[in-house]
C-alpha cells in the first residue's frame, strides 16, 4: 500500500497512466519531483546566480608570482658585504636613538644634583 495524493493505492491495483504524476514540491506543477526539472528552482537559481562577465581573457591562469617550497627554502645566504652593510645600518639607527636619550638623561641628572634632590 502507499500514499498517492491523499488516497491509499495497493500497490497491485495503482493506475499506469500518466494521469497520476509526482508534483512538483516548489510549483505544484507535473514533472519529476526532482528539483533540478523544476521551472521554479530554475528561476531562483538565475537569480541567486547572476552570471558575470570576465573582464578580459586570461593569458595563462597557472602563473603564478609567489614562489614555491624549494624556492623559499632553498640556502642562499646573503653575500659578506651585504652583511657588513645591514650591520652597519643596524647600528647607526640605534646610534642616532640612543645618543638623545644620553643626553637627556644627563641632563635631568645634573639638575637634580643641583637640586640636592641626589648626591654626586
Amino acid at each position: 500500500m502507499r500514499q498517492m495524493r491523499g488516497k491509499t493505492i495497493k500497490r497491485r491495483d495503482a493506475p499506469k497512466t500518466a494521469a497520476i504524476l509526482p508534483k512538483g514540491a516548489l510549483c505544484s506543477k507535473d514533472h519529476t519531483s526532482n528539483n533540478k526539472g523544476c521551472p521554479a528552482f530554475k528561476a531562483a537559481f538565475k537569480k541567486a546566480y547572476p552570471k558575470v562577465p570576465r573582464k578580459g581573457p586570461i593569458s595563462n591562469p597557472h602563473q603564478t608570482t609567489h614562489k614555491s617550497y624549494a624556492e623559499a627554502t632553498r640556502n642562499q645566504s646573503p653575500h659578506p658585504n651585504q652583511v657588513g652593510e645591514i650591520v652597519s645600518s643596524f647600528i647607526s639607527n640605534l646610534r642616532s636613538l640612543i645618543d638623545p636619550l644620553i643626553s637627556l638623561l644627563s641632563s635631568v641628572l645634573n639638575s637634580l644634583i643641583a637640586k640636592g634632590i641626589i648626591s654626586p
